[in-house]
């Protein structure tokens, strides 16, 4: 029996992913083959609160592309989703309309819950370690380039999660447009990240000990290498 494919294409705020997997019989999961394309749409999405011509057009260059491998590997199936970017752009029905115009790709736009809910449930996929560590008490923190969510766990269950707009994208592109010198950057950066923690820390942190953390996200990849 054939195995069947299935893609997935994220549409992020500062790169498109397209994964193809293999479906087995039993219900396993085997990634096949993986593209990544820089493309920083959340710039003009948080600056200018809609995407540019151009980026339309290079965006649905690379779906073009991405179509073309899911055709040349006879996938079945696919989802496209997309995120911050295209969720908080005031052009983003245009957007999609083109999209499914001119590569008949369908893009859905991931609420925040809904994006938050799939990693945490991938989180949960990994088995027995993920319960140990949310049973003894953790935080699982998604450092995403439009913002950061913060969910804490206590006794296995989720006891709270936040979305806070410390995204490293959205970060640089503020820094960006102060006409201060490096290190004057450099402070207003702490004091922002740390005036945003201590509010959260006053409304969720308070009381609570948190044993483990769990970092996760493009941005903490990149530091980890």
């Amino acid at each position: 029996m054939a195995l069947k494919r299935f893609a997935s294409i994220d549409v992020g705020s500062f790169e498109i992913e397209l994964g193809i997997y293999e479906l087995g019989a039993g219900g396993g999961i085997r990634p096949v083959d993986n593209l990544r394309h820089v493309i920083a749409l959340g710039s003009d999405s948080y600056r200018d609160g809609e995407i540019s011509f151009p980026l339309v057009q290079e965006l649905i260059a690379v779906l073009k592309d991405f179509t073309r491998v899911i055709a040349e590997y006879r996938c079945t199936a696919y989802r496209a989703i997309a995120t911050s970017a295209l969720r908080e752009a005031a052009n983003s029905a245009i957007v999609l309309d083109q999209i499914k115009t001119r590569t008949g790709l369908d893009v859905q736009i991931l609420s925040n819950t809904e994006q938050r809910m799939l990693v945490l449930k991938a989180l949960a996929a990994c088995g027995e370690r993920f319960e140990t560590l949310v049973q003894e008490g953790a935080a699982v923190v998604e450092v995403g380039f439009g913002s950061m969510q913060v969910s804490l766990y206590e006794a296995g269950k989720m006891r709270s999660t936040q979305n806070l707009r410390l995204g490293a994208l959205r970060l640089r592109d503020t820094l960006q447009q102060l006409n201060s010198a490096r290190d004057d950057r450099e402070c207003i950066l702490q004091e922002t990240v740390a005036h945003e923690l201590e509010i959260y820390e006053n409304l969720h942190l308070l009381g609570r000990k948190v044993k483990h953390m769990i970092a996760i996200g493009d941005p903490i990849r990149v530091l980890y290498d």
